[in-house]
């Protein structure tokens, strides 16, 4: 037995036929909801969702009946209703009212009426308002141990927002401005957290901005309060001991360690050495050989500097290629575990950048008198990848000499 069916189907077109295929669906879909297109953002869906809520009759006709009989419960109670349902709100005040739980429009200043055991109100002061980041330790980038706080000043623009797009707006606004005070200074010096405040507070204000906005919370102002040094910047790194030794490799051979004047520290008490006499018929002063050191003797007495803080802090993998008699190649890794270096090329793969000079001003480099950006642009250097990469070899050798400024 055959049965007819609902569904209309179109014949597939051939080469030479122009029928469309009607892909429509023969059967309809009614939904009591219609919702408008989305807003992208950050903020919750159901405060830029527009939606028209068409419920059956049955649950119109219960909503009507609940609201006419709180209505009538009032005014039979009336005046002692007076006194729970009736709200004056300042001009400086709004309320939002929550009406079986659907959100009605925004009422105030003025007289309010609230109807009972229906309607769920919350008053909101738009009046300008300010809160204290209660000091904290932060440790800044030079290893200095500051306490530090800061005074936040705001206002609420938009009232529905700050009611129904955060739970608790004081709390939420405390904890976002100690986090943003905290990650702001944990990436500035000392010195520059003392000079710079008044642009700090400019970046923390728009930091905070940001996430407040979303609110409808305006950051007016931030003020950084005052700062209390609990510990002073280190000046020499634990590793300036051992550059040390790397320096004296470029002195004289014929300068021992006996002859050379001793390292003191920054807070040693001063000596003076007496000033050698120079012979009369010296016409010119004597200059001492300059020793040569090859590139494995720089990279061996450097890898025993490597720590994970500066694998961390440069997360690169660098490629000597030293032409000299011969060609030499050795790799310098601060990507991986704690570094590494050594001769051939980087047993991890590919580097991040090769770094092409000669073993002399290999030695100017780590000793300090050549800065790689100026090796580059004279030539003395050949950089082949990421030259932001390769400039970045500036900041470890001031870090393994200690004096990262």
């Amino acid at each position: 037995m055959w049965k007819s069916s609902s569904v209309k189907y179109s014949p597939v077109p051939t080469a030479d036929s122009t029928v469309a295929i009607d892909f429509r669906s023969p059967f309809r879909y009614d939904s009591a909801f219609k919702y408008s297109g989305g807003t992208k953002g950050s903020r919750p869906a159901y405060l830029s969702e527009h939606r028209e809520y068409n419920p059956p009759f049955i649950v119109h006709l219960c909503t009507s009946l609940v609201i006419f009989l709180s209505f009538l419960a009032m005014i039979l109670t009336f005046p002692l209703s007076g006194f729970f349902c009736i709200k004056v709100i300042q001009q400086y005040e709004r309320i939002v009212v929550f009406r079986l739980g659907r959100l009605q429009p925004l009422k105030g200043p003025g007289v309010v009426l609230i109807l009972p055991c229906i309607d769920r109100c919350r008053r909101v002061d738009m009046r300008m308002k300010a809160f204290n980041v209660p000091p904290q330790k932060i440790l800044t980038v030079d290893n200095a141990l500051i306490s530090c706080g800061a005074n936040v000043h705001f206002q609420i623009n938009d009232v529905i927002g700050s009611v129904t797009a955060v739970q608790d707006l004081n709390h939420a606004t405390r904890a976002i401005g100690q986090t943003a005070l905290n990650n702001l200074l944990l990436t500035k010096e000392l010195h520059k957290i003392k000079t710079e405040k008044v642009y700090l507070n400019d970046i923390l204000q728009k930091e905070l901005n940001t996430s407040t906005q979303e609110w409808g919370v305006t950051i007016t102002r931030v003020e950084i309060s005052e700062i209390t040094v609990i510990k002073e910047p280190d000046p020499f790194s634990a590793g300036q001991a051992v550059m040390s030794s790397i320096q004296s490799m470029f002195q004289s051979p014929g300068m021992s360690s006996a002859q050379s004047p001793p390292m003191m520290s920054p807070m040693a008490t001063t000596q003076t050495y007496p000033m050698p006499a120079i012979p009369e018929k010296m016409a010119e002063p004597i200059k001492s050989p300059v020793p040569t050191m090859s590139a494995g003797d720089i990279l061996s007495a450097v890898k025993l500097l490597l720590n994970e803080s500066l694998v961390e802090s440069i997360g690169a993998v660098f490629k000597f290629v030293i032409n000299g008699g011969t060609t030499e190649i050795y790799y310098l890794d601060l990507k991986n575990g704690s570094g590494d270096a050594g001769t051939g090329d980087p047993p991890g793969g590919e580097p991040d950048v090769v770094l092409e000079m000669s073993t002399g001003d290999m030695q100017k480099l780590f000793s300090g008198e050549l800065k790689p950006f100026q090796a580059y642009m004279s030539g003395q250097l050949v950089v082949t990848g990421d030259r932001g990469v390769a400039m970045k070899l500036e900041h470890v050798i001031k870090r393994l000499q200690g004096s990262d400024r």
